[in-house]
């Protein structure tokens, strides 16, 4: 007769499987999609509550208990940097998906003002001819000695006026060109600084203070007219938004993330621009300032994008508007 097998005693403690364990703390990782970081702790402490189960309730050798603690200081290894690595995908994931807005944004006013310039081309050329007439008919009678003063002095009047519509009208047809850049090195610091020089007059007579931050040695594949036009453009913006004696600042710099990128920033200490009109700043003839045409942003729009880049506005430190081109580093 065979004798009975031994049964293990109900309270004897098994060893847990060393690799069965190490594989549900693995599989466990796919939680962290749908639960997050609580759901692999939560599965943390039924491991551990498992663990002890395993051990029969009874009181364990010192060896199982090292084990145990060692098991778990593995599990909670796992927890962590699972943790990191969710964080950091996350971060990922909101940085790409602003990418995908910002683009698409770009994409929907690219075509908008194509659209624009394209009416607009036409507008301009009608009015150029007429306001010729104007200019001409207006500078005789100023000219005209036989006429009365009160004469002459409209007539200068009317002569002004066609003046500043004409300049209009030549802003309208520099936005209606469409830019094709030549690229040549230039230095972006240099040009910031020529167009500084420039606007003199017209930052004497606001009042204000330019300073440009940037080294000059840093050289930039770039059509140097246009880019020394959007800077003309973004500091004039600047200038004519600050208060009396406000400083505006252009800093210029090279960033390596993901890829070499020109980084030009132009802030100013006025009232800044409203976020629900920031997407609107860009269009032609969408002015807050008196007297403002509605073009200078638009034309900076669309030579940035003949460029492949971007241009951005949002609220400069302490108070003001911060524009932001971003241009490839050639």
């Amino acid at each position: 007769m065979a004798s009975p097998q031994p049964h293990p005693h109900p309270s004897a403690p098994t060893e847990p499987d060393a690799p069965a364990t190490a594989a549900a703390a693995v599989a466990i990782g796919p939680g962290l999609e749908s639960g997050g970081v609580s759901a692999l702790a939560a599965t943390a402490a039924a491991m551990a509550a498992a663990i002890g189960a395993a051990a029969g309730g009874g009181e364990a050798p010192a060896a199982d208990h090292a084990r145990t603690e060692q098991l778990l200081d593995d599990l909670l290894r796992v927890i962590d940097q699972y943790g990191r690595t969710l964080e950091q995908w996350r971060e990922l994931e909101a940085r790409y998906l602003q990418q995908i807005r910002e683009k698409d944004e770009q994409i929907q006013r690219k075509t908008r003002l194509e659209e624009l310039g394209a009416m607009a081309a036409g507008v301009a050329h009608e009015i150029r001819n007429p306001l010729g007439g104007i200019q001409l008919w207006a500078s005789l009678l100023e000219r005209d000695q036989e006429g009365s003063a009160n004469v002459r002095r409209i007539a200068a009047k009317i002569g002004d006026a066609a003046r500043h519509l004409n300049h209009v009208v030549q802003e309208l047809l520099d936005f209606t060109h469409v830019p094709r850049p030549v690229f040549e090195p230039c230095s972006p610091a240099a040009l910031a600084r020529d167009a500084a020089a420039l606007l003199a007059a017209e930052i004497a007579q606001r009042g204000a203070r330019v300073r440009v931050e940037g080294d000059d040695t840093l050289s930039l594949r770039a059509d140097p007219a246009m880019l020394r036009q959007v800077l003309l453009n973004l500091v004039s913006n600047a200038v004519q938004h600050s208060p009396a004696g406000g400083r505006v600042l252009v800093r210029l710099r090279r960033e390596e993330t993901p890829t070499p990128v020109c980084v030009l920033e132009v802030s100013d200490e006025g009232e800044g621009v409203p976020a629900e009109i920031r997407s609107q700043v860009f269009y032609p003839f969408f002015s807050r300032r008196p007297g403002g045409t509605g073009l200078g942003l638009a034309i900076v729009s669309r030579i940035v994008t003949a460029h492949a880049g971007a241009v951005t506005v949002g609220d400069a430190p302490g108070r003001g508007a911060l524009f932001t081109v971003r241009l490839p580093w050639r």
